[in-house]
């Protein structure tokens, strides 16, 4: 059997108290400084909302896997803060709603960017031990081959860079040379 208990008449706050089978299992909870929201059954708040704000304490979670969404396209978070990783599941990733383009994975090995779009590096620097074409890979760039830069095409390759302190080497697997004007 379930008790329903209403704390009123009390200037400070009121309380909707739920108790099942003899123990207060939560309440809803609204005091004079405008806070409303549920109380654990210890009497801690569990989902908040004072003034325009809304809190939760704990973790929000979905009762399915079923495709639930925080937000809509016209109802929108403005700002979002976490102390974790955004984590998402299949082959999706981040997607910005207004240029569409983001980032998104497909396997286990590539980062991908969606929406075909560039990326842009206003300052810093790009670190990589191999840069490939999008396409095959067969064309490559690969920085501190030998102390110096490898081209690599499906023609062979060159190593162009100070090899050593004393000169500016030029090393290939090709047997001739051209250059043009």
């Amino acid at each position: 059997s379930g008790s329903l208990y209403i704390r009123s008449g009390i200037t400070s706050y009121c309380q909707l108290e739920l108790n099942a089978g003899g123990t207060t299992r939560g309440m809803v909870y609204a005091d004079s400084s405008n806070q409303v929201g549920f109380l654990t059954n210890s009497g801690s708040w569990n989902f908040r909302i004072s003034g325009s704000t809304t809190y939760a304490y704990g973790d929000l979670v979905p009762n399915s896997d079923s495709g639930y969404h925080l937000g809509t396209s016209s109802n929108k978070w403005d700002e979002v803060h976490a102390g974790d990783w955004f984590r998402s599941h299949g082959n999706t990733g981040w997607y910005q709603q207004t240029h569409g383009g983001g980032w998104f994975m497909e396997d286990s090995t590539w980062i991908r960017s969606y929406g075909s779009k560039s990326v842009y590096l206003n300052t810093g620097e790009i670190r990589a031990s191999l840069l490939s074409d999008g396409a095959s890979g067969s064309y490559r760039v690969q920085p501190n081959t030998n102390s110096s830069i490898r081209f690599q095409t499906t023609s062979g390759y060159v190593d162009i860079g100070p090899m050593n302190s004393g000169y500016c080497h030029y090393v290939t697997d090709r047997a001739m040379h051209w250059f043009a004007q």
